[in-house]
């Protein structure tokens, strides 16, 4: 029969296709702390605890609840500098997080449809799922977070999902709102696509060779390539170098190379050498580009 796939795990296949193939086929899960925490300063909150407070904050606000009885508890956890330097922390944090639902809210104030259960047959594969977050005019996925590539494809993949089901009451756009690299509030627009099956029924068989080898598949370094050439209309010399550097990293960013899978199965090598990685970049993020917009702010 059919091979099923289950559209969470498409979209988490697509975010690290070296972890998922390592987790999944061989059952090797790493620690890879490092890209959660770093360094812990005293007066900042950093990484990690930065991120679930905020995230906490963000739940407090669409629901209507204040800051107030949230710190009390935020306090008591030790999670925030003690005293004065405490309250200052919070009440930043408080701000950007007000600033980010009072943006979002207008998205979030139609009456959401059903979530959607499907099963669909698409070449050798079926894929089932269920999406929620819907409203009558779009699907909306929100995060109180820097909007990465990663973010963009598993979006993309429960948007095209999405259009390749045939139900009348349900919409065809999809709105994706997170942070800019400036920690300013930014938005896209997925727009319908036409070819949704097709696109799909290639993102199945992609998934399907990454049960079997890792790919050369990376989604910061690739999104730049695809940005480069797609997009800018760079030469793909230029493009390639780019994506090396984001692939190597920096003294500021962390490069996917250092990622605990990567490091396993791409030691020492330049996976931006091999014909697979710009051929997959484009295929992968071509079809997405030309859905893609940024909503005014």
């Amino acid at each position: 029969g059919d091979a099923e796939v289950d559209l969470e795990d498409l979209g988490r296949f697509f975010t690290n296709p070296t972890m998922f193939l390592l987790n999944r086929r061989l059952g090797i899960t790493l620690d890879d702390s490092a890209m959660i925490l770093e360094e812990r300063e005293p007066f900042e909150v950093r990484g990690l605890e930065r991120y679930l407070i905020e995230q906490r904050l963000l739940e407090q606000r669409i629901t209507g609840k204040g800051l107030d009885e949230y710190s009390v508890v935020v306090k008591a956890s030790g999670r925030l500098p003690p005293g004065t330097v405490g309250e200052c922390v919070y009440e930043n944090l408080g701000r950007g997080v007000d600033d980010y639902v009072e943006k979002t809210m207008p998205y979030l104030e139609d009456q959401p449809l059903e979530p959607i259960e499907f099963d669909l047959e698409l070449a050798e594969f079926r894929l089932t799922g269920r999406i929620q977050g819907l409203f009558p005019e779009r699907l909306v996925r929100h995060r109180y977070a820097r909007i990465k590539p990663a973010d963009r494809l598993r979006a993309w993949i429960y948007h095209l999902a999405l259009n390749s089901i045939d139900r009348d009451q349900y919409p065809k756009f999809s709105l994706i709102t997170g942070l800019s690299p400036k920690h300013q509030w930014e938005a896209w627009i997925i727009s319908p696509v036409e070819n949704s099956t097709t696109i799909l029924e290639e993102l199945l068989k992609i998934y399907n060779t990454g049960l079997t080898r890792p790919l050369y598949f990376f989604p910061e370094t690739s999104w730049v390539f695809a940005q480069e050439t797609l997009v800018k209309k760079g030469s793909p010399d230029k493009a390639l170098l780019k994506a090396y550097n984001t692939w190597k990293g920096s003294a500021y960013h962390r490069g996917e190379c250092e990622d605990a899978y990567n490091r396993l199965c791409f030691r020492n090598t330049d996976p931006t050498t091999d014909n697979e990685f710009p051929r997959l970049a484009e295929q992968i993020f071509g079809p997405m580009l030309m859905h893609h917009s940024e909503l005014a702010k």
